[in-house]
């Protein structure tokens, strides 16, 4: 099959138009591929329980996925002088991806022992899990395809993977199946859409882009691995930050309470998601000028990119505000009125954790990840501990404020981190082409 036919000449400026486009296309779909879902669920389905389970599993495989991905993603396309081969991005995501389902399984054996999971709840979230460690594969290949410069690429085969996965899953449900079989039937349909997509593409990611590329495609994963294993352990807390009030709500409210929470939290994601557009095409280019010392010039980009995100999300939360509630009502047939101030908290949170997620990328283009591990740890333990108190004795509310809080503590981590790191880059490089220790 003749790639270029396929996915567009090699001229730069298409390039550089189809990668935002397509990778901004593919990024909303992934992010609304639930609302999708969970529109057609409160629709055909005759209770909300059903909702509840799938937010709940939703939130379960997201939480795994990001031990798949093992923070590797920002990490790979910021590797400009290619310190690791592209084999050894592959090999490593191979023993993420068993880690994630290992750990899924063992994860759902240990809370049915506490909850009591129904026989169809339990197997709904382990496909759920299956379902994301497809995800988790082609990550590494769409990464690659950014590293080298492909981020069309990337983002083409987001777009078509994201849409016929969200119309498999929504058609399912409309033609009268349940929601294990429709997850059971979209994961194998997600299986079989990235083979299709991957393998007309996939020379571009084997190829030697170096000279000694086949000499290292033999060298061990495990320093990648440990490279990246704070990281990894950070963006782990990430998502489990952001679920964390699920998983209280799992535990002392119903699967309604749970439902009602999904619809109101899903908008969470859109602030983080729109500034992701804005930052994540420059994230190479960042890590070129750190690379050449031109400190000035990765202070500039930093500082234009918080602009246009604090810019990005006071107009979402304006929005919201205005919208919000009676646009999501309609989306999901349901009354949602009653967590007005909820939802507006949660708004605010969004732009605090939108902010954070940039500061993190950030950190580990200039290589000092480390702060995103501290960062997360810190602010998770008194999440973990506030959490199932602020729910028993508030609900909703609760589930709400603790969210809240806890984006504004690592905010407010992740930029004292950054400006100490910014403060010590500009007195290392104050001596023309000297070097700098990452």
């Amino acid at each position: 099959m003749d790639i270029k036919k396929l996915w567009g000449k090699y001229k730069s400026s298409q390039i550089e138009y189809d990668g935002f486009i397509f990778n901004s296309l593919g990024g909303l779909l992934n992010a609304f591929q639930s609302v999708f879902v969970l529109m057609v669920l409160s629709r055909v389905m005759p209770t909300l329980e059903e909702a509840g389970v799938f937010t709940f599993a939703y939130s379960v495989a997201n939480l795994m996925l990001d031990i798949g991905r093992y923070g590797m993603r920002n990490y790979q396309v910021t590797d400009v002088k290619e310190k690791y081969a592209y084999s050894t991005y592959f090999k490593s995501r191979i023993w993420t991806t068993a880690a994630m389902m290992a750990v899924s399984v063992v994860y759902v054996a240990v809370r049915n022992g506490i909850e009591g999971y129904t026989v169809e709840k339990v197997w709904i979230i382990i496909f759920m899990c299956l379902f994301k460690a497809v995800d988790s594969l082609e990550d590494v290949y769409l990464g690659r395809y950014q590293q080298v410069g492909r981020l069309d690429i990337a983002g083409k085969c987001l777009t078509v993977h994201m849409l016929l996965v969200i119309l498999s899953y929504v058609l399912c449900l409309v033609a009268g199946a349940d929601l294990l079989t429709s997850t059971i039937v979209t994961t194998f349909v997600s299986a079989l859409v990235t083979l299709v997509l991957i393998l007309p593409t996939r020379k571009m990611a084997d190829s030697d882009w170096k000279s000694n590329a086949k000499l290292r495609s033999k060298e061990s994963s495990w320093p990648l691995l440990w490279e990246c294993t704070g990281l990894a352990i950070a963006l782990f807390l990430s998502f489990y930050q952001v679920n964390c009030p699920k998983y209280a709500i799992d535990s002392v409210m119903t699967d309604v309470d749970q439902a009602n929470f999904g619809f109101i939290s899903m908008p969470v994601f859109f602030a983080s998601l729109i500034c992701q557009f804005l930052y994540l095409p420059m994230l190479t280019g960042l890590a070129a000028k750190f690379q050449m010392n031109d400190y000035e010039g990765l202070k500039k980009m930093i500082v234009k990119v918080s602009v246009l995100i604090t810019g990005a999300c006071i107009f979402i939360i304006i929005g919201a505000v205005i919208a919000g509630i009676p646009v999501l009502s309609i989306l999901y047939s349901t009354d949602l009125k009653p967590f007005t101030i909820e939802f507006y908290m949660l708004m605010v949170g969004s732009g605090f954790m939108a902010f954070a997620t940039f500061l993190g990328s950030v950190l580990t283009t200039i290589r000092k990840q480390h702060h995103m591990l501290i960062g997360y740890v810190v602010t998770t333990i008194p999440e973990f501990i506030a959490v199932d108190r602020f729910v028993g004795e508030w609900g909703l509310n609760g589930a709400s404020l603790v969210f809240t809080l806890t984006m504004l503590l690592l905010m407010l981590y992740m930029s004292i981190a950054l400006v100490y790191e910014m403060v010590r880059l500009k007195k290392a490089v104050g001596v023309p082409n000297r070097s700098v220790a990452s």
